[in-house]
């Protein structure tokens, strides 16, 4: 009898069924060889519990619709998909493998990071840190069912340019964003599973690569300089119904940093290739609200 194999399928964020490029699911078992009394080899594992999660990267634009926030999220509902062949083609019955919150577990999501080259699609990577409805109930189940259904080509976003203090620079060829949100997952008591958690903090970065070292280091200087107007981050959308990149009023993706930091990175260039320089933005917040400012009606601006 052969193996059975799995591939892809997409996933489910509270009630919304949203596209994937990768997933993976962690146990994270908390364990520990134990030697003792001069023994050459450990005699028992320890396993004090686990902390499982999920990673997801899937297109920036509908993990903002699920997501809506560049802090945590909470939700009683997550299911990722492990899709089963049969005959070379998806099953077409409720045998595919899901990952699922258990019981009434819940699950914290963040969006950890996102990314976009020259050409390339805009996606997002979201990390998924479950809580337990019990201190001895592991909070991802593992059940079968159905494969859920996409209701639609879902909008993606490539490369746009950058704004630096009120001034767009031609050249961009890649640029990000690192959340570096720090959650903490607590034990306690003893249990197997954790029950609460908590986003004590966040340290956020905005960072790019671009084409033209002799403009960035005009606008920011070799010793960085200070956003005093804003910063912006523009990302195209491809049309849904053409694939073709759109350059219509309101179809953007925008980022924008009002206040912090703006620092170069490193200038570099190599035989038979042009020079580049990277940067990075490192946004302020004196307030709980988050510093970077997203907008999916952005207006992308014209680059001459």
């Amino acid at each position: 009898m052969p193996t059975a194999i799995y591939s892809l399928a997409p996933a489910r964020i509270g009630a919304t069924v949203v596209p994937v490029k990768s997933v993976t699911v962690s146990p994270a078992i908390i364990s520990e060889q134990d030697i003792h009394s001069g023994n050459p080899f450990p005699t028992l594992v320890r396993v004090s519990g686990a902390q499982p999660k999920m990673t997801i990267t899937m297109p920036f634009a509908p993990a903002w619709a699920a997501i809506g926030t560049f802090d945590v999220f909470k939700v009683s509902v997550l299911d990722i998909y492990f899709a089963k062949f049969l005959n070379y083609i998806r099953d077409p019955g409720a045998v595919h493998q899901k990952f699922g919150l258990s019981g009434t577990s819940a699950a914290a999501l963040l969006i950890t990071g996102i990314s976009v080259d020259q050409d390339g699609d805009l996606n997002a990577t979201v990390e998924v840190m479950p809580t337990s409805d019990g201190s001895f109930t592991n909070p991802i189940a593992l059940t079968t069912g159905a494969l859920p259904t996409l209701a639609s080509q879902p909008l993606l976003y490539t490369l746009g340019p950058v704004s630096i203090n009120g001034t767009v620079i031609p050249g961009l060829t890649s640029a990000g964003a690192d959340l570096a949100q720090q959650l903490i997952v607590h034990r306690s008591d003893g249990s197997k599973y954790a029950m609460a958690a908590g986003r004590t903090s966040a340290t956020p970065r905005l960072f790019g690569e671009h084409a033209d070292p002799g403009a960035i280091a005009a606008a920011i200087t070799m010793d960085g300089a200070n956003i005093t107007a804003n910063v912006i981050q523009y990302f195209r959308s491809y049309n849904a119904a053409t694939g073709v990149v759109d350059n219509a009023a309101s179809s953007g993706c925008s980022l924008t940093v009002a206040a912090g930091r703006i620092h170069p990175t490193d200038f570099s260039v190599t035989q038979g290739a042009i020079a580049k320089s990277g940067f990075e933005f490192f946004p302020l917040s004196s307030t709980t609200t988050h510093p970077i400012a997203v907008s999916v009606a952005a207006t992308v601006p014209t680059v001459t």
